[in-house]
Parts: structure tokens; sequence; C-alpha cells
């Protein structure tokens, strides 16, 4: 409770932190863990992502309809 009482005064009116606010540097940790210490861990995800997109392309639907003839064939969006 104190600390939630120590954060509002250090912040003005508006929301903002005060100029010259130091109430920052108590804090435990520098935004969020890595998800991937080891580098190989991260290109053998990296790689089986790409494996995946090659399997599974983003495809679109496009309607088209030309002298009352309407088709809709099926495109990559991108990739090979």
């Amino acid at each position: 409770m104190t600390e939630d009482i120590q954060e509002t005064e250090n912040r003005g009116d508006d929301g903002r932190f005060k100029e010259g606010n130091r109430f920052w540097e108590a804090r435990a940790t520098h935004g969020r863990p890595p998800l991937y210490n080891d580098p190989d861990h991260l290109w053998r995800d990296c790689c089986g992502y790409f494996e995946w997109t090659v399997d599974n392309p983003l495809c679109e639907q496009r309607h088209s309809s030309i002298k009352a003839r309407q088709s809709s064939p099926r495109c990559r969006k991108c990739g090979p």
C-alpha cells in the first residue's frame, strides 16, 4: 500500500512522472527475460518456422466477375 502512495506522489496532475524523478531506479528487472539464451536454439526455431511457412503458404482468394462470368482463383500472397 505504501508503494502505491509513493508512486502517486512522484507523478504530476497529468499522470506523468515529475521532472527529476528517480523512481524508475528502484525496479527489480530491466524488461522481460530473453526467450532464447542459446543461439543454436533460436536458429532451430527460426528454421522450423521457415519450413512451416513454405508448407503453409498464405493464400488469398480474389473474386472477379467479367461479363457475367465469375471466378475466384486462389493466389499466393508472397513467397516462392
